[in-house]
């Protein structure tokens, strides 16, 4: 965790938004860059399973950063996002698709590398009928997971299903639904049906800022909260998992 030296880091410094393959950063003009890194950490250690296995673009907006700034944001999403990050830009000089082809690598305006340039273990795999520089920029991870993302609340009578992850920038209203394969988040309060693991996966976990779902399942386990969880001041996410044989509910990210 970054110091704070004593300062109250508000939480509004940084906010997420998602885009339909990618995900853009609102800086707040005032923050300085301590308290933008301290937010972005704190937010990211509660996510960062969700966006393990994504493949990003990265744009933000409002406060101007230097180039040493954007190599310290740009570091930080590398270590703690469990995203690939392809490039990181200003809003508006993100191309039209926000995830680069593999056939144009040459469109990406720099290496986003981290910072640190840890040396791999083994050499990268060598790509059929790709030239090297392309091999180097978009090595694949053993293990692709897509996340699907979704922005604003998801009103009732909405569904969104996806073979792996799913992260919600908004609510879960009541008669909505959520069923992924992987894990869900939903950065902000579930009230409707969301079902995770939904191939059988016991390992996924639901995670939200309040967990009030009609019903939440985890594979083949099925559960609703208690009805006496009416405290709307959220100190912590919550996460549901499963444990000997039950989903629990367990407060994470404080």
């Amino acid at each position: 965790m970054l110091p704070r030296g004593g300062k109250c880091v508000s939480r509004d410094s940084v906010v997420f938004k998602g885009t339909a393959t990618g995900l853009v950063l609102e800086l707040d003009p005032a923050a300085d860059i301590d308290d933008i890194l301290v937010t972005m950490e704190q937010k990211m250690l509660a996510a960062a399973r969700f966006f393990k296995g994504a493949i990003l673009d990265v744009a933000y907006r409002g406060r101007e950063l230097t180039p040493e700034q954007e190599a310290l944001v740009l570091d930080l999403l590398h270590r703690k996002s469990g995203a690939r990050i392809r490039k990181l830009t200003r809003e508006q000089e993100l191309p039209p698709a926000s995830i680069i082809s593999q056939k144009d690598p040459q469109s990406a305006q720099r290496d986003l590398r981290p910072a640190h340039n840890d040396v791999p273990s083994k050499p990268p795999q060598q790509l059929k009928n790709q030239p090297v520089q392309e091999q180097m920029l978009l090595d694949p991870p053993e293990k692709e997971e897509i996340t699907r993302f979704h922005k604003g609340t998801l009103r009732s009578g909405q569904r969104i299903s996806s073979p792996g992850h799913v992260v919600v920038l908004g609510d879960v209203n009541p008669g909505a639904e959520i069923v992924a394969a992987g894990n869900i988040l939903v950065m902000g309060v579930i009230r409707g049906l969301v079902h995770a693991g939904s191939e059988g996966n016991r390992d996924a976990v639901v995670t939200a800022i309040r967990l009030k779902p009609m019903q939440l399942r985890i594979a083949d386990i099925i559960t609703r909260p208690p009805e006496n969880l009416e405290n709307d001041f959220f100190t912590a996410y919550e996460t549901a998992r499963v444990k000997n044989e039950t989903i629990v509910i367990e407060e994470t990210g404080k």
